[in-house]
């Protein structure tokens, strides 16, 4: 108990010596968000529900046909009331459940209706149209009796929709944890009150109210704890009694009025005292009975990460969470600094990150001492600098984030939702801490963008032949007629293959194959335009990719040693940054 303990060690041990709340509590949904839950939760309706279309267009039976009659119109939320006979079709909308007898749905980009709008028909050159085309089948997604979301998984609002999705009204947790949490010393005050001689205001314990409630725990205020040993265990042994964890910052030092040592020992027991981090020296944990106790040093910044960095992981293991989801994240970084001195202690240094097209890169802020909590209040991470280790610039570090979103240089520099690189470029799917996000597209207007990719892949002669046959058919069909159908649907599914990719309202596709006997080499254009808010370069570009992918697939019996060489983007127009065209060729 007398040795100092190594931040790593300690926390080991902290998460080892935690174990969730026994019990559990049915909570609504509306109460969910950041509780964890007590047990599996199975999926009580199979996802889809039914057979339905993954598109706008014509669910159709023989798919050998050319040209369809069409019967019936299915919306979403409509019944399939007919089956559909060979050479039947019924137009059909995304998410409206697919007839009996349908083979297929074709997206009505791909056909033309007749004249009199009793037809469609379909042009042969697009390609084979394979089965179950664009059907979603019934239990694709999740099945009933397995399990949607697992024992000890925190629920985020994604997983209070899933779980509305299917039918639930409440879910099984562990008990929500009630933490007590003081501040000690008589120097302190409420803020509000008119500061006398000598006294300053209370603010280790709002933060840390703050803290846990942000991270879903019961947060009570205990008060302020008075520099009298009798008084602070009768306030520790009633809190004790009423909360499943207790939280003191302050008065766990080795002067003659910390009494928060003392009052453990005396009431409860003490389990550690002291660790070889800096700052955070002085902290404590023990238990009063079952309630756990946490001693926190009174400098602000000290308070701050000691929370983060151990008491925090031990309640959360209380509240549910494994030993592993517990651990505070941690982020790669590279040191924007260098410092010869190295410190005895395991150092936390406050810092702020910025994201460039190497990762992460981390700076000190200036203000370091454990008092002054303006420089934690800025910072972004908690960089951690091992014991006697000087530091590099450029040396790995690793990096524990502060909060949600980092605020970062970088935000205000390059536009938000922007990173600036070194080289002044913009990453625009990175916030300014590294992590991914969507783009806020919402205040742009809409306009015509256009986009031209191009790629290109090296075949054996066998495998070439096979293209350069009048049918270019395989044993799996017609070549590039089913590798232009999949580019088109590449391009209208990008959003759902790439996601942080907004969905766009494609206007046209158009997909060309090029043959060169020479080389023998196969060569892809894909031509993609939309009138929207962004732009469509990913769209053109995934049709390629897709559309190369797909002649692999069709042709790896006769040679897997194929090459797709290039995937590029040839030309871009419309938006901010206007047109942009590629200089030389691939």
């Amino acid at each position: 108990m007398s040795e100092l303990l190594d931040y790593h060690i300690a926390l080991n041990d902290l998460l080892q010596t935690h174990a969730p709340l026994h019990g559990e509590e049915s909570v609504p949904l509306e109460q969910l968000h950041q509780r964890v839950l007590s047990r599996d939760v199975l999926v009580q309706h199979d996802v889809p529900a039914f057979d339905n279309s993954a598109m706008d267009g014509y669910a159709i039976n023989d798919n050998a046909r050319n040209s369809w009659q069409i019967v019936q119109r299915i919306a979403a939320g409509d019944q399939a009331s007919k089956t559909l006979e060979p050479g039947q079709a019924a137009r059909i909308f995304t998410g409206a459940p697919v007839p009996a007898g349908a083979t297929a749905v074709v997206m009505q980009e791909m056909v033309a209706v007749s004249e009199d709008g009793q037809f469609i028909n379909y042009d042969p050159a697009q390609g084979a149209i394979s089965e179950g085309l664009n059907i979603r089948r019934k239990a694709e997604e999740l099945q009933q009796g397995s399990v949607l979301l697992a024992r000890h998984q925190r629920i985020t609002p994604a997983a209070i929709g899933l779980l509305s999705a299917q039918g639930y009204t409440h879910a099984p947790c562990v008990p929500r944890v009630r933490v007590t949490v003081f501040s000690s010393g008589n120097e302190l005050v409420k803020p509000g009150s008119p500061l006398q001689p000598g006294q300053i205001y209370d603010s280790n314990r709002e933060m840390l109210l703050a803290m846990l409630r942000a991270e879903g725990f019961e947060a009570v205020s205990g008060g302020i704890l008075p520099d009298q040993l009798e008084a602070t265990k009768h306030a520790l042994q009633k809190a004790a009694a009423e909360s499943h964890a207790i939280i003191c910052s302050g008065g766990v030092s080795v002067g003659e009025e910390d009494h928060l040592k003392a009052a453990l020992q005396q009431v409860g027991e003490l389990t550690q005292w002291r660790l070889l981090i800096k700052p955070g020296k002085p902290f404590t944990w023990g238990h009063i009975a079952k309630c756990r106790v946490y001693m926190l040093p009174g400098n602000p910044v000290s308070s701050l990460v000691t929370f983060r960095q151990l008491a925090l992981p031990a309640l959360q293991r209380l509240a549910g969470l494994d030993a592993e989801q517990a651990r505070p994240w941690r982020l790669p970084a590279r040191a924007a600094f260098s410092r010869s001195k190295a410190d005895s202690r395991r150092e936390f240094l406050r810092v702020k990150l910025q994201a460039s097209a190497r990762g992460l890169y981390a700076s000190p802020m200036q203000q370091q001492g454990s008092n002054m909590l303006s420089g934690a209040a800025f910072a972004d991470a908690l960089a951690e600098i091992p014991p006697g280790t000087p530091v590099q610039e450029g040396m790995e570090l690793v990096v524990y984030p502060l909060g949600a979103q980092f605020s970062g240089d970088a935000l205000a520099e390059a536009g938000a939702g922007s990173t600036q690189t070194s080289q002044g470029d913009t990453l625009t799917h990175f916030d300014a801490r590294g992590q991914a996000w969507m783009v806020d597209v919402g205040g742009k207007p809409s306009t015509r963008r256009r986009a031209i990719a191009q790629g290109s892949m090296t075949l054996s002669p066998a495998a070439f032949h096979a293209l350069r046959r009048p049918d270019h058919a395989s044993q799996k069909g017609d070549v590039l007629g089913v590798a232009r159908i999949a580019a088109i649907q590449g391009a209208k599914q990008t959003s759902s293959l790439i996601p942080l990719c907004h969905p766009l309202p494609l206007t046209h596709v158009s997909v060309e194959f090029h043959l060169d006997d020479a080389q023998l080499r196969l060569s892809i254009e894909v031509r993609a335009e939309t009138e929207g808010k962004t732009g469509v370069e990913m769209e053109a570009l995934t049709a390629a990719s897709v559309g190369l992918l797909t002649v692999y697939d069709m042709l790896k019996a006769i040679d897997k040693g194929m090459v797709i060489e290039s995937i590029a983007l040839l030309r871009k127009e419309g938006g901010k940054s206007g047109t942009w065209e590629r200089g030389a060729g691939l």
